[in-house]
């Protein structure tokens, strides 16, 4: 992705060449053939100048409230042995990035071994000794991480085996996370290390809310303020309070302050209505093109650009057309759908 015109930064002077790019009468011609009504701009479009030219259709989503679910947690004994016990860990505590199991002897241990499973996940099953407990230790910790794949959305059972000689007992810990628990409740000190390390920023924890799951993957840095997510190859969020007062019933006249050439968007729409807004922008750059999805998140100054395809062979006569080819192409596009998706459960 061309990281520079992905968020509108690049600033150029532009060369009035006579006769280089199509009049305005004809531009005018053009969009009328083709059902396309231009915004009211302050920007005047003289022969020669960048011509941003819009396809607008706005709709309303409705906001409809999140579901929300618990993460749980069941400690059962298997047996009668009693070697261990184990400490109950608040529903608060539990989130889909790291728990610690932490446990006591109740006798003479020589060893401990953790078995991990959760069918939902792509994580495979993990056979694990602690490795820092030692025969006759009072005290364990098992450390159930994603980033070590023991740790996911589902459910995940941990077998704990003490062995003493010949004796052994064994005690189930069912940790239960549902794709959309609100893991910013109870968030542990080390979570909140990894945000504001992840942001820079000393109140990082309201990404905590920030979906994480199968689907999307986990939040990714990219640069000082910009992240995606692992699992959404071509999408950069970066915070940014410069592009707050986009709206679409003014969108042209924002765009033509940023962008530097020619453009198209289209479908101008609330992700959630009075939260932020998404729309599509179909730009040049000399022989190149590119078309992408921009995501306006006024909760959290966030703007998101998700590159959907570049290619060349438009230019300023053929731009409207490929921008309706490109509407028409990805008004239902599967990956599209889920940024979508994704952003909606961000601006909530």
């Amino acid at each position: 992705m061309y990281k520079s015109m992905l968020f509108f930064t690049i600033l150029f002077s532009v060369v009035l060449l006579s006769g280089c790019f199509e009049s305005p009468e004809s531009i005018d011609d053009a969009k009328k053939e083709m059902g396309i009504l231009e915004e009211a701009s302050t920007s005047s479009v003289d022969e020669g100048t960048n011509a941003p030219i819009v396809d607008t259709e706005t709709k309303d989503i409705p906001e409809v409230a999140p579901v929300v679910e618990l993460a749980t947690m069941t400690i059962t004994e298997k047996d009668d042995k009693k070697l261990i016990a184990l400490q109950a860990i608040s529903s608060a505590d539990l989130n889909p990035y790291e728990i610690e199991i932490h446990g006591t002897t109740l006798g003479h241990v020589e060893s401990i071994v953790v078995d991990f499973s959760n069918p939902s996940s792509e994580y495979p099953d993990d056979h694990y000794p602690l490795q820092a407990f030692a025969p006759g230790d009072s005290e364990f910790v098992y450390r159930a991480f994603s980033k070590y794949k023991v740790l996911d959305y589902g459910v995940n059972t941990y077998r704990v085996t003490a062995k003493n000689g010949d004796t052994e007992s064994q005690i189930e810990v069912v940790i239960t996370i549902p794709k959309n628990t609100p893991v910013h409740t109870g968030a542990t000190e080390a979570i909140v290390q990894y945000e504001k390390q992840l942001f820079g920023t000393e109140d990082a924890t309201m990404y905590l809310s920030f979906p994480k799951s199968d689907t999307f993957g986990e939040m990714v840095k990219l640069g000082e303020n910009s992240f995606t997510y692992s699992r959404i190859n071509g999408l950069e969020v970066i915070q940014d309070t410069s592009r707050m007062d986009y709206r679409c019933d003014a969108l042209t006249t924002r765009l033509q302050e940023d962008v530097q050439g020619w453009f198209y968007w289209n479908t101008c729409r609330d992700i959630i209505k009075d939260r932020g807004i998404s729309f599509y922008v179909l730009r040049l750059e000399g022989d190149n093109y590119t078309y992408e999805k921009h995501y306006v998140d006024w909760i959290h100054n966030l703007y998101g650009v998700y590159e959907i395809a570049t290619g060349t062979g438009v230019d300023s006569g053929t731009i409207a057309e490929k921008n309706s080819e490109f509407k028409e192409l990805y008004a239902e596009d599967a990956t599209v759908s889920i940024v979508d998706t994704l952003f909606e459960e961000i601006v909530r």
